[in-house]
């Protein structure tokens, strides 16, 4: 079982993943060259600042 200390490490490598995917999905939904791609990405990127947010208030525990 890990420690609280090797959790919360993991945990903020996952957070900055996500942050890096959140940029990368602005990134795609600029470039993209119709709706349907935009709203993918823009679903992508939901995704990521959703799980993301959970990182955060399990952090702030």
């Amino acid at each position: 079982m890990k420690s609280y200390k090797e959790f919360k490490a993991e945990a903020i490598r996952i957070k900055q993943r996500l942050d890096k995917e959140i940029a990368e999905s602005e990134r795609e939904i600029a470039r993209a060259r119709n709706n349907e791609e935009r709203m993918l990405f823009r679903g992508e990127k939901t995704a990521y600042v959703i799980v993301r947010s959970w990182i955060e208030e399990l952090l702030k525990e």
